[in-house]
Order: structure tokens, then C-alpha cells, then sequence
């Protein structure tokens, strides 16, 4: 859903007169689902694409971050001449950062919760005022493996998108087809080791498996979240052309 933008007065930005932004949807924001295994190389790849988009265009963006921590910004970065792209970026954490930093209502964080629709349309038109540059990109979301809700599970992800034109938001459901790994248990015959220090070593295994495993699926949405927002700066490169 594309929502009006405000004009910026002022340096930092207030987005006090978006008042429809309560027009967000589960039915009005399109859903995508993220379900492939996002490599390093594929990242650097599709980030030198956008970038040298960005340069042809003539454009700038920056983004604001909360669940990636600088992901996006971190892999633009990684490419010689992003410089010249990108004007900047914010890690808004929390709540207070999303307010004091971006311009977040604080009515939004508490009506609608820092994982909405709403929250990642005000920071991203929040962060695109703030900084000046053409497009500003937003990502919110619940990373895992806890913080998940019937309403904004695990792998829920809300991706803001900010022009001169205005503001779109797409519902992201990542986390699908994140690598695993499977704990076993070897005995080695010729060591004589007591039946508890096996227990006890099989139990830490199983233990680091368990934390391993969280790791790839937290970093598997992650990493989903950014090939996203890098896609989205690619489609409004060619939308608004």
C-alpha cells in the first residue's frame, strides 16, 4: 500500500500529519515468502548490482535497521563505490531510537508495536527525510527464535520502501529452509570412558547442536531480510524511472 509522503521543513523529520498510515493492513500489504538458503556470495552479488543501479540512476539511499543491526548497510559498504550511494544508516534497536532518531510516533510503537506495517512506513520515510536521500529503505521484524506472536510470528519481517512518491510496505515470512545441523552421538570402542562422562558429552553436543542450529535459522532470516530490501531497492530503481 503506497501512503503520501510529508514534506521535510525541518532537518529532522516529523511525521506527525500521516495520520492514514492506521490504513495498513494484514489484507493491504502484500505478503512474501523468503524460503531459500541466502549465501554470502549471493549477497555481494545482488549488492553490486544495486549499487551500480543506483549509480546509473543517479539516486542515493539509506536505511533504518532493527532487526538486520547494519546488514544492509554493512553488505552496500562491501562494494567498491558505495560511497557514493549510500548517504547513510541507522541500527534503531529500540523503541526510543525509532522515536528519537527517525521520527517514529510514539502512539505507532505503542498502538501497533515496533513489528508492524506502520512502525516500518514511518521509519522509513523517517530516515529518508532525515538524511536526504532518494529512497529509504526500513526492516522490522522477529528475528527468533523467540519474540514471536500469533499475530507476528518467527521469521515475520515488515520491509518499508520510501520515495518522493511515498511509502511502500511488504510483509516478509522468512526463516524457510535455513541449513541444520544434526547432533550424533559416537562411541569410540577403544576408549574406556565411565557410561556418565558419555551422557554428559552427549548432552553438551545435543546442547551446541540445539544452539548452532538457532543460530543459522536467526541468521537464515536475516540474511533473507537483507537479499529482500536489496531486491526492493532494485524494483524502485526500475518502477520510478
Amino acid at each position: 500500500m503506497k501512503i503520501p509522503h510529508t514534506s521535510a521543513n525541518n532537518d529532522f523529520p516529523d511525521l506527525s500529519d500521516l495520520s492514514d498510515f492506521s490504513n495498513l493492513t494484514s489484507e493491504s500489504v502484500p505478503l512474501h515468502v523468503c524460503s531459500e538458503t541466502v549465501t554470502d556470495e549471493s549477497l555481494h552479488t545482488l549488492a553490486a548490482h544495486v549499487v551500480s543501479a543506483l549509480q546509473h540512476a543517479n539516486k542515493t539511499v539509506a536505511t533504518a535497521e532493527s532487526l538486520t543491526g547494519g546488514y544492509i548497510a554493512k553488505t552496500l559498504t562491501d562494494i567498491s563505490g558505495a560511497s557514493a550511494v549510500l548517504e547513510g544508516a541507522v541500527v534503531s534497536y529500540s523503541d526510543r531510537i525509532k522515536h528519537k532518531l527517525l521520527g517514529v510516533q510514539t502512539q505507532t510503537l505503542q498502538t501497533y508495536t515496533a513489528v508492524s506495517a506502520q512502525t516500518a512506513a514511518e521509519m522509513a520515510e523517517g530516515i529518508r527525510l532525515a538524511v536526504g536521500a532518494d529512497i529509504g529503505i526500513s526492516v522490522t521484524g522477529v528475528a527468533g527464535p523467540t519474540g514471536g506472536t500469533a499475530q507476528t510470528p518467527v521469521g515475520c519481517v515488515f520491509l518499508g520502501c520510501a520515495t518522493q512518491n511515498g511509502v511502500d510496505v511488504t510483509r516478509l515470512q522468512c526463516g524457510g529452509h535455513a541449513n541444520k545441523t544434526t547432533s550424533q552421538t559416537t562411541h569410540d570402542p577403544l576408549t574406556d570412558v565411565k557410561e556418565e562422562h558419555l551422557t554428559k558429552a552427549a548432552g553438551e553436543q545435543q546442547t551446541n547442536g540445539i544452539k548452532q542450529n538457532t543460530f543459522l535459522q536467526r541468521d537464515n532470516v536475516r540474511r533473507q531480510t537483507v537479499q529482500a530490501a536489496l531486491q526492493c531497492i532494485l524494483q524502485t530503481l526500475q518502477t520510478t524511472k
